[in-house]
């Protein structure tokens, strides 16, 4: 089941230039990245901080988020 989810990661990753900031697919970024469905390229790396400051950038962050975060050490880093 882990093979589907890293391969949809990367799938949702090639669309991320064409689709920039896109909340919906931000958000699944931002889930499959903090669950390790993402691998660590760096190009991939930039790619999931720009989604990230999708939500990080919102006065009011969705609650989703707020949770993931206190959930997932790796978004607890500061993105720049």
């Amino acid at each position: 089941m882990q093979k589907y989810y890293i391969e949809a990661g990367q799938s949702m990753l090639l669309l991320w230039p064409q689709y920039r900031f896109d909340d919906v697919l931000a958000r699944c970024l931002v889930e499959f990245f903090s669950r390790g469905y993402i691998d660590n390229d760096p190009q991939h790396q930039q790619w999931i901080e720009e989604a990230r400051w999708t939500f990080e950038s919102q006065d009011f962050k969705p609650d989703w988020y707020l949770k993931l975060k206190t959930q997932y050490h790796c978004l607890q880093r500061p993105l720049y």
